[in-house]
């Protein structure tokens, strides 16, 4: 019995603590802002708009998720923040992330450029899939 009530009690504080507190049906929320600067490292400001976010973090290996539209200069500072490097193919990562999301477009990532950045020491991969006549982007953050 105290073997179930503890099998139980973690499945709950798993569950909870895996929740995401990002709405990803509306932009800008602070939430959403948070997920934004959590990934990337900066906090948005105006050249950073329509912030959609998700989160996975159940488990060993969090997700996060953003899409916006960010000026080029913002664009710039992201991928120099975390010293993202221009990839020849942007399907590199395109099939991660979330399936049932509106904004999170498999078809955006194929016709957008692709920038990633691996830190091998704190076990994350970023991706950042960026439409430049569109100022359309994709962010992802994956921790492994």
């Amino acid at each position: 019995m105290k073997l179930l009530i503890f099998c139980l009690t973690t499945a709950v504080l798993f569950f909870l603590i895996g929740c995401t507190r990002y709405n990803h049906d509306i932009p800008d929320t602070e939430a959403n802002r948070k997920v934004f600067k959590l990934i990337t490292g900066i906090a948005p400001d105006s050249k950073v708009k329509k912030i959609y976010a998700y989160a996975d973090e159940l488990g060993i290996d969090p997700l996060y998720c953003a899409a916006f539209t960010a000026t080029p200069q913002a664009v710039k500072q992201i991928i120099q923040k975390l010293n993202m490097k221009k990839q020849i193919s942007s399907a590199d990562g395109a099939d991660l992330g979330p399936d049932s999301i509106s904004w999170w477009s498999i078809e955006e990532r194929k016709k957008s450029q692709l920038y990633k950045a691996e830190n091998e020491k704190q076990r994350t991969i970023h991706y950042l899939w960026y439409a430049p006549e569109t100022g359309q982007c994709q962010l992802l953050k994956w921790c492994h």
